[in-house]
């Protein structure tokens, strides 16, 4: 087993508690988390549920080898609003498993003081270029949510966004799992920090560094400041 280290970056009034791995162990730390914050099924989004259950779900849309969940190697980023890593651990308490555990004692001040003004973050490190962009995406979640000055700006960059783009990520997005209720979030974080080979692989267009400016200027004013 690997292990997992935590600790806490301020970004202007944005507190991000960030965990990192460089295996699978953040993801299986945050995997019920996540898709409790933000899980296209019903079943599971909002609701306790245990592992198994997910992972059967999971399988059925993302088939893998015998005795295999590909969600460990499909996902490296995660990121979670405080308020909802309080209500799952609210939720969950008594059946945590080893994992969560972890994420449990980095938020433990937080949750001792059933505060929510935090975000939370996981990467799981892999090629050192991935990870800056992952990790970058991430953070980048949390401003669009604990920022309000810079959410408005990108919200701004959002609505001038050339259509056809926009509606080809979107329905990208849609289409690998994402909930639409988070997509614009979604949608600023990859205009914000993706790369030409991330546009490549994932929305199968090049790079449009033009409709990138603003995002990536936005971004970087107050990424700089962490």
């Amino acid at each position: 087993m690997g292990y997992i280290t935590y600790k806490n970056v301020d970004y202007n009034d944005v507190t991000v508690i960030e965990l990192h791995s460089h295996d699978n162990e953040v993801a299986k730390a945050f995997v019920r988390l996540q898709e409790f914050y933000e899980s296209p099924y019903k079943p599971f989004k909002g609701r306790y549920f245990a592992l198994q259950k997910y992972m059967d779900r999971y399988h059925k849309d993302f088939p893998a080898k015998e005795g295999e969940f590909r969600y460990y190697n499909d996902w490296k980023g995660f990121n979670v609003p405080g308020k909802v890593v309080l209500e799952f651990f609210r939720l969950f308490e008594g059946k945590l498993l080893g994992q969560e555990c972890i994420i449990h004692a980095a938020c433990r001040d937080y949750i001792g003081d059933s505060c929510p003004d935090f975000y939370l973050v996981g990467i799981t490190h892999c090629h050192s270029e991935d990870s800056i962009e992952i990790y970058q995406h991430e953070v980048c979640h949390a401003l669009y949510n604990g920022d309000p000055e810079f959410r408005s700006m990108a919200d701004a960059a959002l609505d001038n966004m050339d259509s056809n783009l926009k509606k080809h990520m979107i329905k990208t997005l849609l289409d690998e799992g994402y909930d639409s209720k988070v997509i614009y979030d979604e949608l600023n974080a990859y205009m914000s920090t993706a790369t030409e080979s991330m546009f490549k692989s994932l929305f199968d267009i090049d790079q449009p560094v033009k409709e990138q400016e603003v995002f990536v200027e936005n971004f970087k004013d107050v990424y700089a400041q962490g």
